[in-house]
Parts: structure tokens; C-alpha cells; sequence
């Protein structure tokens, strides 16, 4: 059994925290609607650019993937020093249970692949960012 310390674990809720917290505010900033939402797919709204979406603030929240953006936030437990001996497993283990609940909400037209792609990137940037703050005193780096 891995031997957590209070930093591995306080980091863990970090990430799990942090990561759907970036993705809803950036939901609230995009204005990106649902493919279910756009006229091509009988939806009332135009297809429209990210800058275009951005710039027309009309009232949709589609991007990035929220529940997908909760299984990657998982993507913490692959930078614990304690389980550095098995990360490969956590990346892939996290990855399939992201892309299971991205898929799910790209078949019921609640997003696009890219929606849960930028969704895995964030996380993954928020994962490794946050590594460096909580264990780079323990490796010796100083920023």
C-alpha cells in the first residue's frame, strides 16, 4: 500500500477541486452552445467560431467538458510520489474513465470531441502545475 503524506493528499483534492473549477469558469466565459443547440443538428442557434462565441455572449455553457473535466480530474493521483511506481496504470485508468463520460455526453449531443480533448488538456496542465508547487521542495527544485 502506498504511503500517503498530508501534502499527497491535501494535492489530490487540490486537483480534484481546481480542475472543474477552471473548466466552469471557462464554461462561463466561452458562451460555446451544445451541437444539440446549433441549427445543422435542429437546434436555434448558428455555428459560430470560438472568438465568435466568445465576442456574441449569448447564453450557452458547452465548453469545455464539465463531467468529463470531473473523471481527468483524477489525473492528480498519476503525479503522487507515492504512486509513482504504478503511473502509467493511474494515466490510463483516468483516461478511460474521462473519455467514458465524454463519450457518453458527445452520443446524447451535449458536446463535441473537442469539448472533452480541452477538457483532458486542462486537466492534465492542472494535475502537473500543481505537482510542481506541492513536490518540488521535496525533489529539491526551487522556482
Amino acid at each position: 500500500m502506498a504511503n500517503f503524506g498530508q501534502s499527497d493528499i491535501l494535492y489530490v483534492f487540490a486537483v480534484l477541486a481546481l480542475t472543474p473549477l477552471l473548466v466552469a469558469t471557462l464554461k462561463s466565459l466561452t458562451h460555446v452552445p451544445c451541437p444539440h443547440e446549433l441549427l445543422i443538428f435542429a437546434g436555434d442557434k448558428p455555428y459560430l467560431s470560438l472568438w465568435q462565441d466568445i465576442l456574441s455572449q449569448q447564453r450557452a455553457k458547452c465548453f469545455p467538458a464539465a463531467h468529463a473535466s470531473s473523471g481527468f480530474g483524477l489525473y492528480g493521483l498519476a503525479f503522487v510520489p507515492a504512486l509513482q511506481h504504478k503511473r502509467w496504470r493511474y494515466v490510463i485508468l483516468v483516461s478511460a474513465i474521462g473519455w467514458t463520460m465524454g463519450l457518453y455526453k458527445m452520443m446524447v449531443g451535449d458536446h463535441f470531441f473537442s469539448h472533452t480533448l480541452v477538457s483532458m488538456a486542462l486537466a492534465w496542465f492542472v494535475a502537473s502545475g500543481l505537482s510542481a508547487v506541492f513536490f518540488a521542495k521535496k525533489h529539491g527544485i526551487d522556482f
